[in-house]
């Protein structure tokens, strides 16, 4: 099973941490304080990326959908124009690596 990944993904191992350096462009921090994660249909995922340079943030909010642990989850974009619709699939592909898919 892709545990590691999953639990990056799903910041249970430490929470929040592994979120902080996590699919974000160089220049940008998110602060621990500013990551919230309630693994669970219905939970809130909210992340605040800082332009390191102007202090500028740009804010991911969503809900989740679908969490089911060590297989997949999906989440709403809060504020995404259409009501956009995410879902990560983790997959293992041995040797100790993992394939993600992202709709």
């Amino acid at each position: 099973m892709p545990h590691r990944t999953w639990c990056v993904h799903a910041s249970l191992e430490p929470a929040p941490e592994p979120l902080t350096h996590f699919r974000r462009p160089i220049g940008t921090s998110t602060a621990p304080d500013l990551i919230t994660v309630e693994p669970r249909p219905g939970g809130h995922f909210e992340t605040l990326m800082v332009f390191d340079a102007t202090g500028d943030g740009i804010p991911l909010n969503g809900v989740f959908i679908e969490f089911d642990p060590l297989r997949s989850y999906s989440f709403t974009e809060a504020g995404a124009e259409g009501g956009v619709v995410r879902k990560i699939t983790f997959n293992d592909l041995g040797d100790g690596r993992t394939g993600t898919v992202t709709l």
